[in-house]
């Protein structure tokens, strides 16, 4: 799977498909927060702004 590859795009999507529980996906916001701060590491902007918006830390992932 391109996310578990460190394609940031798809870790992104892939993280706001779990936290959300998007498109049949079942919620699953420690998952998808898993994923949405592995974009954010690798400096991908829109994982940063969601989680910055949340009031989630990604520096000590």
């Amino acid at each position: 799977m391109s996310a578990d590859n460190g394609n940031v795009v798809s870790q992104f999507n892939l993280g706001d498909l779990y936290f959300n529980g998007k498109l049949g996906i079942l919620k699953d916001e420690e998952i998808g927060l898993n994923y949405l701060k592995l974009a954010a590491i690798k400096g991908f902007s829109k994982a940063c702004d969601m989680l910055d918006k949340l009031e989630i830390s990604y520096f000590d992932f």
